[in-house]
C-alpha cells in the first residue's frame, strides 16, 4: 500500500526581518529532525511609503516620510500527516509573524 503525500504551503509575513529569519531557521531544524521533505523560498519585499505633513496649517513643504517593509517567505511541506505539525506551528508561532496555510 502506497502512502499518499500531501503538499501544504505555509506563507509567513512580518515587518521585522530578524524575527522572521529566526522563525525560518526554527522551522528548518524541526523539519530536518522529523525527516520531512520541504522547499523554502524567501519572497520579495513589499515596501509601502507614507508621507505626512509635519505642520498642516502653515508649512506645506515640511513633510515626513515613513517606510514600512513587509518581509515574507513561502514554505512547501510534503508529508503524509499534517495534524500534529499544524498544531505545533500554531502553538510555537511568534506574535509578530502572520501565518497562512494553503492545502493542495
Amino acid at each position: 500500500m502506497q502512502n499518499k503525500t500531501n503538499t501544504v504551503s505555509l506563507k509567513a509575513t512580518s515587518l521585522n526581518f530578524s524575527t522572521l529569519f529566526l522563525y525560518s531557521i526554527f522551522l528548518r531544524r524541526i523539519l530536518k529532525k522529523i525527516n520531512v521533505d520541504y522547499s523554502f523560498i524567501f519572497l520579495p519585499k513589499i515596501k509601502n511609503k507614507i508621507t505626512v505633513l509635519k505642520s498642516p496649517h502653515v508649512n506645506k513643504k515640511a513633510r515626513e516620510q515613513f517606510e514600512f517593509i513587509k518581509h515574507s517567505f513561502l514554505l512547501r511541506i510534503h508529508f503524509t500527516d499534517i495534524n500534529t505539525f499544524h498544531l505545533f506551528l500554531i502553538k510555537n508561532k511568534p506574535k509578530i509573524v502572520d501565518l497562512t496555510l494553503f492545502y493542495n
